[in-house]
């Protein structure tokens, strides 16, 4: 409604988030996509269950509540997995995952519809009684405003308690840098397989000579497909330098910069994204960066869930 703030003037202008990168765009580096989808599928894959605690030491399986049945389809065309790593991807990328409380007879909750956009979702908090009020901008633009009590919120780490922090906006210097560097290598493999020569000659080359330089270097040497043919030099010209290497073409030191850079904001260790390139410092074996991966990175969406899943959708 106030289209005179920063973030939608940024919006109206890229039709991305912050900084012109949208959730579809850090989705496009490698990287940030394997680190989603591994933290998604570990939220998405394993297991989910309703227990009832008979007491301290005791705990049963709840049969026949209505929550259980829900957890296992939480709507008609999404299985339990899918509509976990959906709202998990979103929690990572955005920082939350919402989706809309379907309520049948008796005021019981029979579905969870999620919210394809978390973007579209504006969440205040009320001064009075310190609800949550979510209002949300529906695909035909149509506005809804929902109470706390008819929203499954999915949320990140955050630093105000209403909102979470995705990847995308924190990350997004990173991800714009791996994004510019797969630019500059596809523009220098597709232009010019000749960078880095240096042509030099006594006095002045003539406009013919250099007129036919350029079309030939243009048209019959520039690009992959015409890696490595000769060159017919006239004029007394000669050639320096030394071509681009496939090290330079591909911008290693700075793409695995970028790829640890990544990685980290994700807090994925290197070997599961496939950089095994060097030692790291999750231990001394996949065994052991693999616990400690559950640990310190899993673990926190595995408590999310469960403590969201209590709050509400468990009277």
């Amino acid at each position: 409604s106030d289209l005179s703030s920063a973030e939608a003037a940024e919006y109206l202008r890229t039709g991305g988030l912050a900084g012109g990168l949208s959730a579809e765009g850090a989705m496009r580096v490698a990287v940030a996509f394997r680190c989603t989808h591994i933290l998604a599928g570990a939220a998405g894959n394993l297991p989910i269950d309703l227990y009832r605690r008979i007491d301290e030491k005791t705990r049963q399986p709840a049969q026949g509540h209505p929550l259980r049945n829900l957890l296992q389809r939480p709507n008609s065309w999404q299985t339990s997995a899918e509509f976990r790593k959906m709202l998990t991807a979103h929690a990572v990328l955005q920082g939350d995952g919402f989706a809309v409380k379907i309520r049948g007879v008796g005021g019981r909750v029979t579905a969870l519809w999620p919210i394809n956009n978390p973007s579209r979702m504006e969440v205040t908090q009320d001064a009075a009684t310190m609800r949550l009020v979510y209002d949300w901008t529906r695909a035909d633009g149509r506005r809804v405003r929902l109470d706390q009590s008819e929203v499954l919120h999915l949320r990140g780490l955050t630093l105000d308690g209403i909102r979470g922090m995705g990847v995308v906006r924190y990350a997004r210097e990173a991800l714009g840098l791996s994004i510019d560097a797969e630019k500059a290598t596809r523009k220098a493999q597709r232009n010019g397989v000749l960078a880095g020569l240096i042509f030099t000659k006594p006095g002045q080359l003539s406009d013919e000579a250099f007129a036919r330089l350029k079309q030939q270097l243009d048209e019959q040497n520039a690009g992959p497909e015409n890696a490595g043919k000769s060159l017919i030099l006239e004029d007394d010209l000669k050639v320096g330098g030394s071509p681009m290497s496939a090290e330079d073409l591909q911008f290693l030191q700075s793409r695995e910069f970028s790829r640890a850079d990544i990685g980290m904001f994700f807090g994925v260790p290197p070997h599961m994204y496939g950089d095994t390139s060097k030692a790291t410092s999750w231990g001394s074996g996949i065994e052991q960066q693999g616990a400690g991966f559950v640990t310190y990175s899993a673990n926190d969406w595995f408590i999310m869930w469960e403590q969201a899943l209590e709050r509400d959708l468990l009277t």
